[in-house]
């Protein structure tokens, strides 16, 4: 299973790979690799050439984007902020009211 979405920026249409999913017992025989090929050819067929991902460093699925072409990118670097919820929640609801029409915050889940 590959789950992830398409976003069109001004070179060109990138997918990111959210999720790669291989059934446990099935890894190792390749079908990993071959449901890849049939993903990247499905994205050629729509004009997708760039696919980006992030992976855990040094583990088995490292080695497995790297054997199906993928490579760090030297350009981009991971980050991430840990932070007390409590000091951002109170500093985001305060600008929110002052800056942001509460209609932001409501949203409705219909169906068609």
């Amino acid at each position: 299973m590959v789950l992830g979405f398409a976003e069109q920026f001004y070179d060109g249409v990138l997918f990111e790979i959210k999720e790669f999913c291989v059934r446990n017992t099935s890894r190792g025989n390749g079908i990993g690799s071959e449901i890849y090929r049939e993903f990247e050819r499905r994205l050629r067929e729509r004009n997708i050439e760039n696919v980006q991902l992030m992976t855990l460093r040094g583990n088995a699925t490292e080695h497995f984007y790297e054997k199906n072409g993928f490579e760090t990118d030297k350009d981009l670097i991971f980050m991430k902020n840990r932070f007390d919820p409590s000091v951002f929640e109170t500093s985001f609801r305060q600008s929110a009211r002052r800056c942001l029409p509460k209609a932001i915050f409501q949203f409705t889940l219909t169906q068609k």
